[in-house]
């Protein structure tokens, strides 16, 4: 039965490695094949997913810092990631994301127990909370922009969001996964689309020399546990938005900081 399960593993990590590097292909959507083309037991279905899941949130950073590709969990790491890769240190970019998730895995690990009490006592006045804090997210991030106008835009933007997820979620009835629809129109069809009309720069990148300050990545490594916390209480907010509630409460984070907290998130 283990060797079963780690065949699974092996497999989920296989599938992880190519979601993450080929932009367009997400996690969800394979997970949605697996599903429906499967007639296993759930337990091999969950050892699939979880491992492709946690391999893809290593491995999607390479397209977003070496291709300017992002997906919709790390697109904030393209402008940090790229000011290293035209300086020939993509590899060290994409190291800090790595040391990021590495400390955030094993920490959240760590206090596990903790949170999870943590949730089971406060469930109801978090639960009561998800809207509010919604709302304040969304006002954050239309605050964060300079200018009028690009803070219009962003409303609008939000705005038009709404709309269309509106009319995705009342159209359940005639489409029988929806969302997974609309996930692949804006991270699979959008990226391709992107990435044929625009061509990636091409600079030569130092894999070695670089060292890692261990003050850097131990403060990007626990900020990361904070913000996915965040993330784990509050369906609605992603990495990318928890970082910007952390960034606007603390202040300035150094970039190699910041590249930490986007990786362990």
């Amino acid at each position: 039965m283990a060797e079963f399960l780690i065949a699974w593993v092996l497999a989920g990590c296989v599938l992880g490695i190519i979601t993450g590097i080929v932009p367009g292909i997400h996690v969800n959507t394979i997970a949605a094949f697996a599903l429906g083309a499967t007639a296993t037991g759930r337990i091999e279905l969950v050892a699939l997913i979880a491992s492709m899941a946690i391999v893809h949130t290593f491995v999607d950073f390479v397209p977003s810092i070496m291709l300017a590709i992002p997906g919709e969990d790390n697109f904030l790491s393209v402008l940090p990631g790229q000011r290293f890769f035209l300086k020939g240190k993509g590899h060290f970019a994409v190291m800090l994301t790595v040391w990021g998730g590495i400390i955030g895995g094993v920490t959240s690990i760590a206090i596990s127990p903790v949170f999870i009490k943590f949730l089971k006592t406060n469930i109801s006045a978090i639960t009561a909370a998800v809207p509010w804090v919604l709302i304040t997210v969304l006002g954050i991030m239309i605050a964060s922009e300079k200018g009028l106008k690009k803070k219009a835009m962003a409303l609008t933007v939000i705005a038009l969001a709404s709309v269309l997820g509106l009319v995705v979620l009342s159209a359940s009835g005639n489409v029988k996964n929806p969302v997974l629809v609309l996930v692949t129109g804006f991270f699979g069809a959008a990226p391709i689309l992107h990435s044929l009309r625009n061509r990636p720069v091409a600079r030569k990148q130092n894999s070695g020399g670089v060292k890692v300050k261990t003050g850097l990545v131990l403060e990007g490594g626990l900020l990361s546990v904070l913000g996915a916390s965040i993330v784990s209480m509050f369906p609605g907010i992603g990495p990318n938005q928890a970082a910007l509630i952390l960034r606007t409460f603390i202040g300035k984070i150094k970039t190699s900081s910041y590249l930490v907290m986007l990786g362990g998130i």
